[in-house]
């Protein structure tokens, strides 16, 4: 007795310890939202709403758990144990003690079952009370069944969706006392009452029994036509994931069906109700739910361990092998699922953490991806989001009137977010493999981009060029910006698709015109004047630059419309600052800086060692994106006689001399310049032709001009 005690707490231990930080899957944020407040209409959580689990985790919370998804993954926890306590019940006597607590224990630490144990999920704790009304009718004889039915009653009640092998169970154990009518009123009079008890005051909290209703029709119809897109390919199963690969499970599944088998004598009558069961199960699992989630099986899962064990000790002819038969199964379960463990138990769920980091710094406006409404319902009911936050859908599509700062975009996807030193981009994701292997595959890897510069309609989807990310734009396209608070400019380093000569821009920043041009093919750098905007500006709202080519170039089996295609951003308004930069006056390096530069010659290497830098003619000018701060220029001049230099920054002057061996000189940005966000730095020197057919102007060669911000 105090040895199965320990075991159990032990169990309970091996859960509680390596809770999950916070929910890993949207249903569980859902559920822990609708323990806060229930909501089916708004998916919190999803039709029909889990009613019991809901109540469950409420009392938790009252006895001090106050995080509704650490209250639920507690109660989870302690219904696991309850359901290895009754699954050693249910059979004892048809596999022996010994038998039946080794299934118990290597059900205990399936991959899948302990990895979904302690989570928020319904699984687990209807599992528990569906393996109590089963132990009850299969040993407690016909004074048992009213309990039993109670006991499935509420594990349907925790997890609706298998209330169909639910009332088949109920069904079948009915045949057995089909002949004791008071019996049967009496199980169907509790039954209606505890549904009763624990639906009526949630309907009520719901808005009423029409809009339960609808509410559940309307999930109903969306699950059954997403079903048609699964796939049910063997390793993608739920059933062989949560079990680690296909040899694995095709070995257990084959043990539980043999085990299953030889027990047909030891259950006589009650083996086909049995069957048939365990058919409708694993029916409603592949066909009805979605089979490739692992959770969905944990039931599945939970019976077949003891037939399973009591076949592999039966095919060894060796009863006694059974205890080492448990420690290799459970060791191997243990190292196998251990590292998913410890990873969710360390790391939040990528979403999570990425609303956490934007919690901390505690303002500015949230915008979520679609599918990511749940975690933000969560965290938002329990206080952990306090800013204001708002879907994607629902930032108003004629005055994009959005306002905040500073800005936050959130999405599971690529995002739409252009290149942009004003913006800070954090991509998270899972990196192990058996997490994702246990998991939906879901919500693995988000994108927060604070301050982003979005590509809002006639974009395409982000795309690499080697490390480059750009975005190609059709004729008539949208670009957001975030919220400025005075007049300035936007410049994109942007590529005019080469078939397209002699392209017309026009361009409207708020229903403003502000630019009119004609663009070549190829790379080139667009500026796009931001005008003063009072209200706008005033109220931080963000910017919508509207951009008109005229034409587009359409592909046949490419969705794309292709005009000119965005590589990056600088946004040249306050309160931005110009971020540090580096580059040298070459095509490829200024397109990277969203800089311009006339009067340079190509690259070269020179110097000692050699380096690569441009020749400056006599007179050279660099445009770059630069606020209050130092720019830079690392110049040198391999030259017979060295090269005499002044430099002009506004009205910062300076004057050096340049020899092979070169020299840097900084010059401050001046406050009259700082403030437009974007600097002209001009050279000029003393000229020199090197003659041997080479006629070129030569003044001094520039390997590096940077900048820094103060």
């Amino acid at each position: 007795m105090l040895a199965s005690l320990a075991a159990l707490v032990g169990v309970l231990l091996s859960r509680l310890m390596l809770l999950a930080d916070g929910p890993w899957e949207q249903d569980e944020a859902l559920l822990a939202a609708g323990v806060v407040d229930f909501d089916p209409a708004r998916h919190m959580p999803l039709p029909p709403g889990f009613p019991l689990w809901i109540l469950l985790g409420r009392l938790v919370r009252l006895c001090g758990a106050d995080d509704p998804v650490l209250a639920l993954q507690i109660a989870s926890s302690v219904l696991s144990v309850v359901g290895l306590w009754a699954l050693v019940g249910l059979w004892d006597r048809v596999a022996g003690r010994t038998v039946a607590l080794g299934g118990a224990l290597v059900a205990a630490f399936l991959p899948g079952v302990w990895a979904h144990a302690g989570r928020a999920f319904s699984e687990t704790p209807a599992t528990a009370l569906a393996l109590v009304a089963f132990g009850l009718w299969l040993h407690g004889g016909r004074l048992a069944f009213v309990p039993g039915v109670l006991a499935m009653t509420a594990a349907a009640l925790v997890r609706p969706p298998l209330a169909p092998l639910f009332i088949v169970a109920v069904a079948l154990a009915a045949w057995r006392v089909r002949d004791d009518m008071p019996r049967l009123l009496t199980a169907g009079a509790a039954a209606s009452a505890l549904v009763l008890l624990v639906v009526l005051p949630l309907v009520g909290e719901a808005g009423g029994w029409r809009m339960y209703w609808e509410a559940g029709r309307a999930h109903a119809g969306e699950h059954f036509v997403g079903l048609a897109d699964m796939s049910r390919s063997i390793d993608g199963l739920g059933w062989v994931r949560g079990l680690g690969n296909a040899p694995v499970s095709v070995a257990f599944t084959a043990l539980a069906g043999l085990g299953w088998w030889r027990w047909r004598r030891a259950l006589g009558p009650l083996w086909w109700p049995g069957s048939l069961a365990g058919g409708w199960l694993a029916y409603l699992l592949l066909f009805v739910h979605n089979p490739t989630y692992p959770r969905y099986f944990v039931l599945a899962w939970v019976l077949a361990a003891t037939p399973a064990l009591a076949a592999a000790s039966w095919l060894l002819r060796r009863p006694r092998l059974a205890p080492a038969l448990v420690g290799l199964a459970v060791a191997a379960s243990v190292w196998w699922v251990w590292p998913a463990l410890r990873y969710m138990h360390a790391h939040p769920l990528p979403v999570i953490g990425a609303l956490r980091q934007v919690a901390d710094e505690g303002r500015g406006v949230l915008v979520f991806e679609d599918s990511l409404f749940s975690f933000r319902e969560v965290t938002y009911r329990t206080g952990e989001l306090r800013l204001r936050s708002l879907r994607v859908s629902e930032i108003p599509p004629r005055r994009l009137n959005l306002g905040g700062q500073p800005i936050w975009f959130l999405t599971e996807s690529a995002g739409q977010d252009l290149s942009s030193p004003i913006s800070r981009v954090v991509e998270s994701k899972v990196d192990e493999p058996r997490v994702v292997r246990l998991s939906q595959e879901r919500f693995l890897h988000v994108r927060l981009v604070r301050n982003p510069v979005l590509a809002w309609r006639g974009a395409s989807v982000p795309e690499l060029e080697g490390s480059d990310r750009f975005i190609w734009f059709g004729k008539r396209s949208q670009i957001l910006v975030p919220p400025v608070s005075g007049a300035g400019a936007l410049a994109l380093a942007i590529e005019v698709h080469p078939d397209l000569p002699d392209l017309p821009v026009h361009a409207t920043v708020a229903g403003t015109p502000t630019l009119e041009t004609v663009l070549r093919p190829g790379r080139q750098i667009v500026r796009v004047p931001l005008p003063p905007h009072p209200e706008r500006n005033r109220m931080a709202q963000i910017m919508p630059v509207t951009i008109e080519t005229g034409r587009e170039l359409r592909i046949h089996g490419d969705y794309r419309s292709l005009a000119f295609r965005v590589f990056r951003v600088s946004v040249e308004a306050p309160p931005f600052r110009a971020a540090p930069s580096a580059f040298f006056p070459e095509e490829a390096s200024l397109f990277g800086a969203v800089a311009q530069a006339e009067g340079f010659y190509g690259p070269e290497l020179m110097g000692q060692p050699a380096r690569p830098a441009v020749w400056a003619g006599p007179v050279a000018r660099v445009r770059l994106p630069a606020s209050a701060g130092l720019i830079g220029v690392e110049m040198l001049a391999p030259r017979p006689e060295p090269a005499d230099v002044e430099l002009r920054l506004g009205e910062v002057r300076t004057q050096v001399r340049v020899g092979p061996e070169g020299c840097q000189v900084a010059l401050p940005v001046p406050g009259e310049r700082a403030s437009s966000q974007m600097v002209e730095l001009e050279l000029r020197s003393t000229v020199f032709v090197p003659g041997g057919g080479d006629e070129r102007k030569l003044g001094v060669a520039v390997s590096r001009i940077w900048f820094v911000p103060q």
